[in-house]
């Protein structure tokens, strides 16, 4: 590929069906290719943000997340707390309260 087809990859570049790790693995192999296009933390916090699956990017978006390493974390643990509660309904214990006994009145 020639390097103006891997700026354009990396411009539109979207997480889809990957996860968080294999989307970050390929938006740090293509960003080596828009040094300018990404040259600060902020720049390049947003550009990953904005290739998230929706899911994941309207849980950040709010959090004005200037750094990186910061971003790739929170998508981490956000995909991560999806897959679970993913998990959870799939198993049908979602408002379920298993485990808990409530004894009215009792400490």
């Amino acid at each position: 590929m020639t390097k103006k087809a891997l700026r354009m990859e990396f411009i539109n570049l979207v997480q889809w069906s990957i996860n968080v790790a294999q989307y970050k693995a390929k938006f740090t192999s293509l960003s080596r290719f828009v040094k300018a296009f990404v040259s600060t933390e902020e720049e390049k916090a947003n550009q990953f943000m904005r290739g998230l699956r929706p899911s994941i990017r309207n849980k950040i978006v709010g959090n004005l997340i200037k750094v990186y390493s910061t971003m790739v974390n929170s998508a981490s643990a956000i995909e991560e707390t999806l897959n679970e509660t993913s998990d959870w309904t799939a198993q049908g214990k979602v408002g379920k309260k298993e485990g808990l006994t409530h004894i009215k009145g009792r400490l």
